[in-house]
């Protein structure tokens, strides 16, 4: 549950290096830093979460291989309550690294300002109920637990991820929106938990800072992002 974590410490360091060494103009390095970081953050987190949530389907698979879930079955364990079960330790697992990120969000304000560090936690708390369950779905899809985890991997990165922000920005390219990125991407907002979480994560790291202000999405180019509309969003 620590690689998504690992890795985006690895690409910020990364960035940050770049960074100076680039950026000439001292008085630009705060802003420069705070998109970077903003936008690494936001991108690397969930591209990180997209190839670990495979992990969340390996036991079920497991023991639908091995026979195990259908000896359950017959003990007169549901399906109901086997996944739920399944959902309460995949939950307890999820928020172990979701807390250690939070507390370390305090130490960053050039990824997030601290008034928003609360909003995260229950974004992406959200956010984990959302992928897991996911994958208890592909759980029903694929067979092999040792081909799964890669194909789940697949799924997550590229087809909710890496895909509609790559047909957002040539829809937005074609017809030129207003608002450009935030318009193009605004669909997804509401039908892909993906970019969901990845347009609300990246507007939490706008608000509340200058250097950021002409960088906030909102969707369709007028309605502003909070955190009640993601929960009903997610929860829909």
């Amino acid at each position: 549950m620590f690689i998504p974590l690992i890795y985006v410490i690895i690409q910020l360091f990364i960035a940050y290096a770049v960074i100076v060494t680039v950026v000439t103009n001292k008085s630009n390095l705060n802003k420069v830093v705070s998109l970077f970081f903003s936008f690494y953050f936001t991108f690397f987190l969930v591209l990180g979460q997209s190839f670990s949530a495979g992990l969340f389907a390996a036991v079920p698979m497991v023991e639908k291989k091995g026979g195990l879930r259908q000896m359950m079955h017959m003990s007169g364990l549901t399906s109901v309550q086997y996944f739920s079960g399944l959902f309460l330790g995949d939950l307890l697992l999820f928020t172990v690294p979701a807390v250690v990120i939070t507390l370390a969000l305090l130490g960053f304000e050039q990824i997030m300002q601290q008034s928003q560090v609360g909003n995260f936690f229950v974004s992406f708390m959200l956010y984990g109920c959302a992928i897991i369950n996911m994958c208890y779905i592909c759980t029903h899809i694929f067979d092999d637990p040792d081909t799964s985890f890669k194909y789940i991997a697949i799924i997550f990165s590229l087809v909710f991820l890496i895909a509609p922000i790559s047909v957002s920005l040539i829809f937005a390219a074609i017809f030129g929106f207003d608002s450009s990125v935030g318009s193009a991407l605004s669909i997804w907002y509401f039908v892909d938990p993906q970019l969901c979480f990845v347009i609300q994560l990246f507007s939490l790291c706008t608000y509340g800072n200058p250097d950021l202000a002409n960088f906030q999405i909102k969707l369709f180019g007028s309605v502003e992002l909070t955190t009640g509309l993601y929960c009903g969003v997610i929860f829909y």
